[in-house]
């Protein structure tokens, strides 16, 4: 089939395929940024800076990093560097529940 042959349709598709290729691309590379930010929270944390803490947790949280959803998670619960709100927790929680593979639960 040459270029002329094709239907509008599959350039359409295949420009569709395309645009959906370059969002995960792109998207993986904030996800891979995570990891260190975690890190930065995590040293927050550690040197009870909470708020600062919380921030960064809320950074990787909101790109769907399962270990910082559940960090900001106990963050709520235990109301440190946020106000306690066991509605905000639960939700954490769960996000971090249906993201974070099988194997990391444990």
């Amino acid at each position: 089939m040459t270029e002329h042959n094709r239907s509008p349709a599959l350039s359409q598709i295949s420009r569709v395929v395309l645009a959906a290729a370059m969002v995960l691309y792109l998207s993986g590379a904030a996800i891979a940024q995570t990891p260190t930010s975690f890190k930065q929270a995590v040293d927050a944390q550690y040197s009870k800076d909470y708020v600062k803490a919380a921030q960064l947790y809320r950074q990787g949280a909101n790109r769907g990093h399962a270990a910082s959803q559940h960090e900001l998670g106990m963050m709520y619960l235990l109301g440190q560097g946020v106000p306690q709100d066991f509605v905000e927790a639960y939700k954490w929680f769960n996000l971090a529940a249906a993201y974070e593979p099988q194997a990391e639960r444990f």
